[in-house]
């Protein structure tokens, strides 16, 4: 059946993520299908300069 994995639903969200200051994404802590934590963060920021 579709949607399923050994009798556990499977479901994707593509939630936007905000974040504290303008930048890019310079690291990624976690990979998908590692288990999280509420507020662990997910991803370093490197802020933009000369803004």
């Amino acid at each position: 059946m579709a949607g399923r994995d050994g009798g556990r639903s499977l479901l994707k969200l593509m939630i936007p993520v905000n974040a504290d200051c303008d930048g890019s994404v310079a690291e990624v802590l976690k990979e998908g299908g590692d288990p999280v934590e509420f507020e662990e963060p997910l991803f370093v920021i490197a802020p933009l300069t000369g803004s």
